[in-house]
């Protein structure tokens, strides 16, 4: 879930960095554009990791992955809390923020189960 969702949102910021930055309100489109490049290169990533069979690796992997997923939570709040974003951009940041909180905890929870 997580890794197509991230392609979802990195091909979307890429093909449409202009009209999303309007939206957002950050007037930086090319960052917008190179955070679409990230999270295509994210979304590699977790379909190379979700494929491996060492159990202690992908655990610690999974726990990686989660870490990073509350950094963007966590970074999105901030950006929020600073007044980046215009008020759509905001609740646009918040919903994909929640989604995010959402795919962190469901890993966790999978990590704990490949534990037991």
């Amino acid at each position: 879930m997580n890794a197509g969702f991230s392609t979802i949102t990195g091909l979307a910021a890429l093909a449409f960095g202009g009209p999303i930055d309007g939206f957002l309100g950050t007037g930086l489109p090319w960052l917008v554009r190179l955070t679409g490049i990230g999270l295509l290169g994210f979304a590699a990533a977790l379909v190379f990791i979700a494929r491996m069979t060492d159990g202690a690796k992908l655990r610690a992997e999974a726990l990686a992955i989660s870490v990073a997923d509350l950094g963007w939570v966590a970074g999105t709040a901030v950006l929020i809390s600073l007044g980046v974003f215009t008020s759509g951009g905001a609740w646009l940041m918040a919903a994909i923020a929640v989604d995010v909180m959402i795919l962190a905890v469901l890993q966790l929870r999978a990590r704990q189960a490949l534990e037991g």
